[in-house]
Formats: structure tokens, sequence, C-alpha cells
């Protein structure tokens, strides 16, 4: 099964304080573990791509393509299915 996050930000007073990775782990606690998920957010080089990259890898997310949309580029984001013990 696939699954996606589609649109997640903290306000600037809230940022470097694990609100992200909350947010973050409420979504995926109502996936079903042996999803998969993606997220699409910035570039490298964009202003909040590194706090963005280090939050979805910290989480478990690993980096796929990056897609150009018209005027729109994106970096994808996705956690693999979780193994069953």
């Amino acid at each position: 099964m696939k699954h996606a996050i589609r649109w997640l930000a903290v306000s600037s007073e809230f940022r470097r304080l694990g609100v992200g990775k909350m947010l973050v782990e409420a979504a995926l606690s109502s996936i079903p573990s042996d999803s998969t998920v993606h997220v699409d957010t910035f570039v490298a080089g964009s202003p909040g791509a590194e706090a963005t990259k280090r939050l979805y890898e910290g989480c478990g997310f690993i980096p796929l393509e990056v897609w150009r949309e018209g005027e729109v580029v994106r970096q994808r984001y996705m956690r693999p299915p979780l193994k069953r013990p």
C-alpha cells in the first residue's frame, strides 16, 4: 500500500523543538506499518531544504528522485514498509 504526507510545515518560532518530528510520527501512526510512505519537499539549495532532509531522514525516509512540474522542483523522500518480526 502507498501513502503520502502531502504537506507539513512548522512555524518558525516552533522549529528545532521536535514539533516536526512529532507531526511526522503522528502522521505515520495512522498509516499501516507495512505501507510505503512518500513526501515531496524542498530540493537541495532551497531555503529549509537541509532541515527538511534531517527531519525526514531522521524519521526513516530515504531520498529518491528530484522531479519538476513546470516551475516547481521537488525532492521525493520515501519510507519503505517496516518489516514485521
